[in-house]
């Protein structure tokens, strides 16, 4: 057909197309998102970090100079 593009095969898709489909979770503040494992993470620094001011207090303090 003149005036009709032809691609190598009929019904090709493009594999660098994309959708508008969501990927992420529907909330912000669902469990396992990306927010949710961020604040995990800072929680778990903070916590140990308390630990380990608390273990230097407790094996420290013995320790005169």
């Amino acid at each position: 057909m003149p005036g009709k593009m032809q691609t190598e095969r009929e019904g090709f898709s493009n594999p660098l197309s994309t959708s508008h489909e969501p990927v992420g979770p529907v909330h912000a503040g669902d469990k396992g998102g990306l927010g949710d494992r961020a604040l995990m993470d800072a929680v778990l620094i903070v916590l140990l970090s308390w630990a380990f001011i608390f273990f230097l207090g407790f094996s420290l303090r013995s320790f005169n100079i």
